[in-house]
């Protein structure tokens, strides 16, 4: 049970946010981005079970409660197999949290776009 690191990248209109590699009981470093207008998720690896989640919180300064965040029709993005996901609710903190299975290897990216 780690906490993986992020690693950030400017692209046109935004930031990659990449965590890899994520294992079971991982958590991926928190990210702050209060000014993303959209976001999308990319999970992928070899999950074996594992259950992947993209968690948010809208907490700023000590942040202790996250809830796992929702795509466009109103669905956990909660994922046990490789899937692209467009991110529902504006948060200003997120991360990708790990649990159950045996999967390694694992990787998340999410895209922030800064504005509409």
């Amino acid at each position: 049970m780690a906490v993986i690191p992020v690693v950030k990248t400017a692209v046109p209109g935004g930031w990659v946010y990449v965590w890899n590699p994520l294992a079971t009981g991982d958590t991926g470093e928190l990210v702050s981005h209060p000014g993303a207008a959209d976001m999308s998720v990319q999970f992928f690896g070899t999950f074996d079970s594992t259950t992947m989640v993209l968690q948010g919180s809208l907490q700023v300064g000590t942040i202790d409660t996250y809830a796992t965040l929702e795509d466009v029709s109103g669905n956990a993005i909660s994922k046990t197999a490789a899937a692209l996901e467009a991110v529902a609710p504006a948060v200003v903190t997120f991360r990708p949290s790990l649990s159950g299975g045996t999967g390694s290897g694992l990787t998340c990216i999410v895209f922030a776009r800064s504005t509409m």
